[in-house]
């Protein structure tokens, strides 16, 4: 209950004084006009008004200290809205006089991201002034509040021919954005319509929210995709062009030569055979990295793959003047894979090792499991690679050979990712490089499936 004082505290004081007077005078008047009787009366009525002054300061600090109070236990303290609490408190009254109205929910997207970019002050600012925006923008509302970190909540009036759609949508796809110079997601609920009490109404409008906020995500994503894949395109239009540039720049300069020797090609015919055939090699090896080939997965070992790549460089090892040496696994590691697309990706990466050393080098191909996959580890002593030439071996047409198309290494880590495994590297200057790819092998209860689908 809130004391406050309709009189005057001047006009009080003199009342009181004058009814002290009064009973003075009738109680005893010998010494009612007596000097210090006089005295002692001034610094009463001194007192008096000082007194009534500091205990209507009292009152009035009192006041103010529970209205403050009031409105921290029912506001926001960053932005000034209605609290958490103090929405359902509205919601429920709301409810109990059966009124028609649209809770509506505002998500401020990525705001979290900021605080890396703008801090915790800049976020804080940008939280002010969205709901100083929202206060201007939704004037007739019956009440703004702060739902979390990042989301509000308007409780919304609603007429009777009230087109919701055409009424919110201008404001929260157009006018907010624009702005608050940020996106945002909302999903909105009206009662007694769509929901019949405050928890199912609550429940409706989060879900509507999060069902906008997956499709925002998605669009993204899927924007993303589509500008990566405008990326790869794009670099790999620009490696292709290149590299076919070169020999055609080579075949175009020698037939012009053999026009000013009256078309005279045979002692340019290898020379432009050879570029033919490398345009030929870099188009079908550019049509395999892009193409998606069939699959044809059997159930073998890695065993079997290996011992047919042992077959196929054996010869081109001795006749370099290398080391080819297997250390085979101690069981047997059974995959289901196309294994002709395997066989060229270890072949590939052995040819590479041979070519990466000098005479007397030893390549080891060793045979293990880990973590579950079958792995094929090929090492070489060669020269080694550096941490930036590790980094862009995988990438289209980046290559360290005067002959290499720069496909081989992106081609075999395509197929490695169809198989659903791995392919890792690791080099040193001056040791050697080391590839392991990593396969699934397949588990006991499914090799009987396999081998009656390979039937």
């Amino acid at each position: 209950m809130e004391f406050r004082l309709k009189i005057p505290l001047w006009k009080l004081a003199i009342l009181h004084l004058l009814l002290y007077l009064l009973i003075t005078f009738i109680s005893d008047t010998s010494h009612l006009f007596h000097p210090l009787t006089l005295f002692m009366q001034l610094i009463l009525f001194i007192w008096y008004i000082s007194f009534h002054h500091y205990l209507k300061r009292i009152i009035k600090e009192n006041i103010e200290v529970k209205e403050e109070n009031h409105h921290l236990f029912t506001h926001d303290a960053l932005t000034g809205l209605l609290n958490f609490a103090s929405l359902h408190q509205r919601l429920n009254r709301l409810i109990e006089r059966d009124t028609r109205f649209v809770l509506l929910f505002i998500d401020c997207t990525n705001l979290k991201s900021l605080n890396m970019e703008q801090g915790f002050e800049g976020v804080n600012h940008l939280l002010k002034d969205f709901s100083n925006q929202l206060t201007k923008l939704f004037p007739e509302a019956y009440c703004i509040a702060r739902y979390g970190g990042d989301e509000f909540a308007v409780v919304l009036r609603v007429m009777e021919e009230d087109d919701l759609e055409e009424r919110l949508a201008p404001i929260l796809e157009s006018e907010t954005p624009m702005i608050m110079g940020m996106p945002i997601t909302y999903g909105y609920t009206l009662f007694p319509e769509e929901a019949d009490n405050k928890q199912e109404l609550i429940t409706i409008t989060e879900q509507k929210l999060f069902l906008m906020k997956r499709a925002n995500w998605l669009k993204r994503e899927e924007d993303m995709q589509r500008s990566e894949k405008l990326r790869v395109v794009g670099e790999l239009a620009a490696g292709m062009a290149h590299e076919i540039r070169n020999p055609l720049t080579a075949i175009k300069g020698f037939v012009q030569i053999a026009k000013s020797n009256s078309y005279q090609i045979e002692p340019w015919y290898g020379v432009i055979m050879a570029e033919i055939n490398r345009i030929n090699q870099l188009t079908s090896e550019f049509l395999q990295f892009s193409k998606p080939a069939p699959k044809n997965f059997r159930l073998c070992t890695l065993q079997e793959c290996v011992d047919r790549v042992h077959q196929l460089t054996l010869s081109q090892a001795v006749y370099l003047g290398h080391e080819l040496v297997i250390q085979p696994a101690l069981h047997s590691l059974e995959v289901c894979v196309d294994k002709d697309k395997i066989v060229q990706v270890i072949l590939n990466l052995v040819k590479n090792g041979l070519d990466a050393m000098e005479a007397n080098g030893i390549l080891t191909i060793r045979l293990g499991e880990k973590n579950g996959k079958g792995m094929v580890e090929i090492a070489d002593t060669g020269r080694g690679m550096t941490k930036e030439e590790t980094e862009k071996i995988f990438h289209p047409f980046y290559t360290t050979k005067e002959e290499g198309t720069g496909l081989g290494l992106p081609i075999s880590y395509k197929i490695i990712q169809d198989h659903d495994g791995d392919l890792e590297v690791e080099s040193e200057l001056g040791v050697g490089t080391t590839f392991r790819l990593y396969l699934p092998l397949i588990k006991t209860k499914d090799r009987g499936m396999l081998q009656e689908e390979g039937s």
